[in-house]
């Protein structure tokens, strides 16, 4: 159950990251929610295993803390690389 919760969390902060930290391409809105949402259900899995605590519990405040953390740290890492790859227009 708590995963359904985590791919929420991820794809809130794909939105969110999209909403305000927009990239040069304004149309690409399904990375930041697909890589929103597999960094929160990595994240909170990881925090379920490094906090051991249960997935199985939607309301577990490490797991949705780390879910969060998770989610944020991977559209980090995208919008650095999306960034670093796109075309130069000098």
């Amino acid at each position: 159950m708590s995963y359904f919760a985590f791919l929420a969390i991820g794809l809130l902060a794909g939105v969110v990251a999209k909403r305000f930290l927009p990239t040069r391409r304004r149309d690409d809105w399904i990375a930041p929610l697909f890589v929103g949402a597999l960094g929160a259900l990595f994240g909170g899995w990881l925090g379920s295993v490094l906090f051991w605590s249960s997935t199985s519990d939607p309301f577990s405040l490490p797991n949705w803390t780390s879910a969060i953390v998770g989610a944020v740290a991977a559209l980090a890492v995208f919008l650095v690389v999306v960034r670093l790859t796109a075309p130069r227009n000098d």
